[in-house]
């Protein structure tokens, strides 16, 4: 009765194709557009910068909801800082520089002032 088993060579191309696909992803290609801030070099490291942008956006979005209930709930008109919103520490830098956001308690806007986050 034969058998049959996966041989030496069979076992060696497996390999040779595994780590092609590796080298693939983990390196950086030339045709990807770059960042503002340098980040996401690599596949796996864009998949991360954009993860990160994402949780920027969204800290933004509950900071702007924060600042609305602030103000149809309280008697001021905004905020005096974030920290008056109690959202917690996370809410108060970006994601990704750890940079502080702007806050303009005049007019209640906030913006993050990381590199390529001018739009958010």
């Amino acid at each position: 009765m034969k058998t049959r088993a996966f041989t030496l060579v069979s076992t060696l191309i497996t390999i040779l194709l595994i780590l092609g696909l590796a080298v693939f992803f983990m390196a950086g290609t030339g045709q990807m557009k770059g960042r503002k801030d340098g980040l996401g070099k690599t596949i796996p490291g864009r998949a991360r910068a954009r993860a990160l942008d994402t949780e920027c956006t969204s800290h933004l979005s509950q900071i702007r909801q924060g600042i609305q209930i602030y103000t149809t709930m309280g008697e001021d008109p905004n905020p005096d800082s974030l920290k008056a919103l109690r959202l917690g520490s996370e809410f108060e830098a970006c994601p990704i520089g750890k940079e502080p956001y702007e806050y303009d308690s005049a007019t209640g806007k906030v913006k993050c002032v990381h590199e390529g986050h001018e739009e958010y």
